[in-house]
């Protein structure tokens, strides 16, 4: 009976454990959006004519907005996959690779600004890092 409830208890705090620790990670990556977004196209090889920026948090989820211009450049970049950009920005730094395999919820949405007129895809899926 004794070695039952140590157990018990044992996996109680373990689980505990993993919650205060996947908390205390959301909350350092809650803010973080806008220097994501600066590290991306300050830092980062972008495709021409893309911006990003950090849109907010959506239900629980981390949005962020490409604006692409294929106006303001040679190449048109537009058909590049936003989801794809992101991830890489994200999967890239360990850091914020740990904050995704933690749990962080990215979506990654994309506006073509093209002869005046804007087209908005919103992103389907999670940004994951394998």
């Amino acid at each position: 009976m004794r070695k039952r409830v140590w157990g018990t208890v044992a996996g109680a705090f373990v689980l505990a454990s993993a919650v205060v620790t996947t908390v205390a990670q959301a909350q350092e990556w809650n803010g973080a959006g806008p220097m994501i977004a600066a590290f991306y196209n300050e830092e980062m090889s972008v495709p021409k004519g893309w911006e990003l920026t950090f849109t907010g948090s959506q239900n629980g989820v981390e949005v962020y907005t490409f604006y692409v211009r294929p106006d303001t450049v040679d190449v048109d970049t537009s058909w590049i996959d936003a989801e794809g950009q992101l991830e890489r920005a994200l999967c890239g730094d360990d850091t914020l690779r740990g904050w995704v395999m933690s749990g962080m919820k990215a979506r990654a949405d994309k506006i073509v600004i093209s002869q005046g007129k804007q087209a908005k895809t919103v992103g389907t899926g999670y940004v994951t890092c394998r």
